[in-house]
């Protein structure tokens, strides 16, 4: 075989190899971009479940109360982001409101399941309630999750809706776990004397470090290249990375929206001290109660009567403190 001829075939080869090895790179980052920061699907649960694994967990209890509050009247609510995404979210209406509570689940969850124990006791004490559907949720439109990036400016629209169309009320935002994050990341938006509190129950610290935390378990040294891969295909795709905005930013600016931060010790998705560093990066009145025993989100159905007596002398410290929403 000629010289030339050997050394074509050598390219032909190492650029078949090469393309492949391309081909699987940006198949791989799709797949991760699909676990990390797309919509919750069964795709996504069979994915996940490869990866870690570990079956998708279940609990029955939960679904239950999530049923039930799915299935409880509410008037379904349409707006526009800034963005022209349209978002939707459920208002479940107080006989008599004393103040509203815009409420923002968390990463892959829904309206009607992270808030299923709590809802029935803000209702039960006069809370007009607005169960959003974060942006790549439930009926909500969206391409990419961004951890409260973007998600942070729809808390800013619903606020909107909410001075619109039930003024003269005190506002609170709350949150679990990505949603604490969202409405305190809202916290560094215009929004102070428009919002009498926020509180956040399991909240992270940056998109990048949970992302990070959680990635890091499954894959280990290869959590660093997958999670920059992953960044920068959303950055190409939605003009956003994990690193562009965080809690502890916003919590640094914030210096006048109250915030009761809450989180279980025995939280193995979101480690309590995220909570720790954001208390301690806010500038504003607040408070922290770590629950002892309570898994992720669960410090409701840990310790019911504690977490229903904080949250009342919350109300209480705070209801007269912001201006009320009045019809812009």
């Amino acid at each position: 075989m000629k010289h030339s001829t050997v050394k074509k075939t050598a390219l032909c080869a190492g650029l078949t190899v090469g393309g492949l090895a391309l081909a699987a790179g940006a198949l791989y980052t799709e797949i991760m971009t699909t676990i990390i920061a797309r919509r919750h699907t069964p795709m996504t649960d069979k994915l996940t479940e490869i990866a870690t694994g570990t079956p998708t967990p279940t609990d029955p209890v939960h679904d239950e109360w999530a049923q039930k509050l799915k299935d409880t009247p509410t008037d379904l609510v349409e707006i526009r982001a800034r963005d022209g995404m349209v978002l939707r979210a459920h208002r479940y209406r107080a006989e008599n409101p004393r103040r509203v509570l815009i409420l923002a689940h968390g990463w892959h969850s829904t309206w009607n399941r992270d808030f299923c124990a709590s809802s029935p006791f803000f209702h039960d004490n006069d809370c007009e309630l607005l169960l959003i559907e974060q942006r790549c949720h439930g009926q909500s439109g969206g391409g990419l999750i961004s951890y409260g990036i973007n998600e942070r400016y729809d808390i800013l629209s619903w606020l909107e809706w909410v001075e619109a169309n039930i003024p003269g009320l005190p506002v609170y935002l709350c949150g679990i776990s990505m949603g604490a994050s969202t409405v305190l990341m809202a916290a560094g938006l215009p929004i102070a004397g428009r919002v009498a509190g926020i509180i956040a129950d399991a909240g992270y610290t940056t998109p990048k470090e949970i992302i990070s935390e959680t990635v890091g378990k499954v894959i280990g040294k290869a959590a660093a290249p997958t999670i920059a891969a992953v960044n920068l295909n959303c950055r190409v795709r939605e003009g956003f990375g994990f690193s562009d905005y965080s809690t502890i930013d916003a919590m640094t600016q914030n210096k006048d929206i109250p915030v009761l931060f809450i989180h279980g010790d025995a939280d193995d998705f979101v480690p309590w001290r995220m909570s720790l560093e954001n208390y301690l990066a806010c500038q504003a009145p607040k408070e922290l109660w770590i629950v002892p025993g309570a898994g992720h989100g669960l410090g409701y159905v840990v310790d019911t009567a504690t977490y229903q007596k904080k949250v009342l002398a919350f109300f209480a410290a705070h209801d007269e403190s912001a201006a009320p929403a009045q019809v812009s």
